[in-house]
């Protein structure tokens, strides 16, 4: 990996956030050249990325403003070589995404179509572009196809790559726009793009509002731990480990194709409330 990314100039879209820090940390521990886009702010304030400010080439913007993701792209490209792009840039909350479901729609589907767009109009050279879906995109299972599904030998669902989608919230279904989209702009024009659909990240940096950092404040200022619907199962892939889910598929994975990975194994909210 190290022989790959030394000195490649990469792009990491949403690289303020919980995941986008962690890969960011990690492509510079490889010795990547880091550019990364984020969402102006009147403060200018990094939040997870003050640390290695002077490490990285940072790009304000809104992903809806194509000017500035081809601003972007623009100074990638100058940069020679054949960058990566890591697509991780989105409204990220499925709650959030009921209440806010325009700027969510707007933000994970046309700034994807800005970025793709912008790649085939300024003729990136890419190495390859990695857009972030969701395992959200799955929803739950639909009984008329269930026989397209894989279950373990306890009954166990096991999701991947070539599951039914059914995506239930504003959220899960913008991304799983922006996956098509990914995948249409590989078949119309050849970049070189793959998806990647993580499941429940968890680890430093993460937004109280998700599940696991919501057990441990409570834990910590509370007697008492209050939670929802308990009995849901997820699977938690620790944050540092996701992020090189990320970078093994963008370097190693086959255009056009989608990579499903997470920790392997679901635990139910009260059992990981419990642990």
């Amino acid at each position: 990996i190290k022989q790959l990314l030394r000195g490649r100039p990469v792009l990491v879209t949403g690289a303020d956030g919980f995941v986008g820090s962690h890969l960011v940390d990690a492509l510079l521990a490889f010795g990547a050249q880091v550019h990364v886009f984020i969402r102006a702010s009147s403060s200018g304030m990094l939040h997870n990325l003050s640390h290695v400010r002077a490490q990285i080439k940072i790009h304000r913007g809104e992903l809806t403003d194509v000017r500035a993701v081809a601003g972007a792209l623009r100074a990638l490209k100058s940069d020679g070589g054949k960058p990566v792009i890591f697509h991780l840039g989105a409204q990220s909350h499925v709650g959030e995404s009921w209440g806010r479901p325009f700027e969510t729609a707007s933000t994970n589907i046309l700034g994807t179509l800005n970025l793709l767009q912008s790649a085939v109009d300024l003729d990136l050279d890419l190495h390859s572009l990695d857009a972030a879906g969701s395992s959200e995109e799955y929803g739950n299972v639909l009984e008329e196809v269930k026989d397209h599904y894989r279950f373990d030998a306890h009954g166990g669902l096991i999701l991947d790559e070539r599951s039914p989608v059914n995506p239930q919230s504003p959220y899960a279904v913008a991304k799983l726009a922006a996956d098509f989209l990914t995948r249409s702009f590989h078949r119309a024009y050849g970049i070189p793009a793959i998806v990647t659909r993580m499941f429940n990240n968890y680890g430093p940096r993460q937004n109280p509002r998700f599940v696991t950092p919501t057990i441990i404040t409570q834990a910590l200022s509370s007697d008492c731990v209050r939670l929802g619907y308990v009995p849901a199962k997820r699977d938690f892939c620790f944050v540092k480990d996701g992020a090189m889910g990320h970078v093994h598929a963008a370097l190693f994975g086959a255009p056009g194709e989608v990579y499903v990975y997470g920790n392997g194994q679901s635990i139910s909210i009260l059992d990981w409330y419990q642990t």
